[in-house]
């Protein structure tokens, strides 16, 4: 059997030998809480009520105002295991978080240990480190435990595969647009992947205008002008090693560019694509979100990226 480098993990695999890998049980842990849950409610009843299914699981929900940047803690209680929430996030983030705090209790001795989720980390790209790999699991525990798979294929093959069916498909999970697109590209059968861009600052930039924030000055504070830049990609099984960098810039010669721009839905086939080292040729489906910047522009886009026939 493979070693895992986290302890946790190790331990996980160690108790349930007869799977491959962890994600497998995972995946066994999650259907048999939604089996639970599911024979109180119809089959077809959408979004899951979280709350009550992190009581089935033990955990009891408590929603509360928590310091900024912090989603969701699990800590043990006299009376159980208790998932503090920030009340203040979006419900879908409250969702997502009430999930990943269920996913910790999948491990051996989670009662003994105290958990917190960051807003802002992504866990879905290659394990890092040891500790980023339980946070991994737990990100995925919650995908599954909020958008089943087998439900989200059924609901996928009713409306297309396509970036404009994102709307639709978070509404009736309860998902935010960024779960539903990498739980898209996690359960393609082709070769694609899933661009989220946002409009933002470079690292640098953001770090040098907050140097200057708390630094006493005579002269004005640089102005850096915010991008359209890559916050993530989720790339299906079959994309390859192809690696869209984070933070780098979208081209304003894109289509992608182009969509955010206008707010408008752009197709594009067979069309050049350069992205820091990642270029090539590609068939693009972009659509852009109702937010928007001063200027009328969408500020974020999510790219659905296709290898060209």
């Amino acid at each position: 059997m493979r070693r895992y480098r986290s302890t946790a993990v190790q331990q996980l695999m160690d108790g349930n030998p007869n799977f491959q890998n962890p994600e497998e049980v995972i995946k066994h842990k999650v259907q048999e809480l939604h089996e639970s849950y599911f024979f109180l409610h119809d089959e077809d009843s959408f979004p899951i009520n979280m709350d009550m299914l992190a009581s089935i699981a033990g955990v009891k929900v408590k929603k509360t105002i928590m310091p900024d940047g912090i989603s969701g803690q699990l800590i043990p209680a006299s009376e159980g295991m208790i998932a503090q929430i920030n009340i203040l996030d979006p419900n879908y983030r409250q969702n997502f978080t009430i999930g990943h705090e269920v996913g910790h209790t999948f491990f051996p001795g989670f009662t003994k240990k105290k958990f917190r989720a960051e807003r802002e980390k992504l866990f879905w790209s290659d394990r890092i480190n040891i500790e980023d790999e339980e946070e991994y699991l737990c990100d995925f525990a919650a995908s599954e435990l909020l958008i089943p798979t087998s439900h989200f294929l059924e609901q996928l093959e009713e409306l297309g595969f396509a970036v404009s069916s994102i709307p639709k498909l978070s509404s009736y999970f309860g998902a935010s647009y960024e779960a539903i697109a990498i739980k898209m590209a996690s359960v393609a059968n082709f070769p694609c992947a899933i661009l989220i861009s946002e409009k933002g600052l470079k690292p640098s930039e953001q770090k040098q205008m907050e140097k200057e924030k708390t630094q006493l000055s005579f002269f004005e504070p640089i102005q850096f002008k915010e991008k359209l830049r890559v916050k993530y990609a989720a790339r299906s099984s079959f994309w390859g090693n192809e690696f869209i960098p984070s933070k780098a810039s979208i081209p304003e010669d894109s289509s992608i560019y182009i969509a955010a721009k206008t707010c408008e839905m752009i197709k594009s086939d067979a069309e050049k694509l350069e992205i820091k080292k990642f270029k090539g040729v590609f068939d693009l489906e972009t659509y852009p979100l109702d937010f928007y910047d001063e200027e009328g522009h969408s500020t974020k886009t999510f790219t659905l990226i296709k290898q060209s026939s």
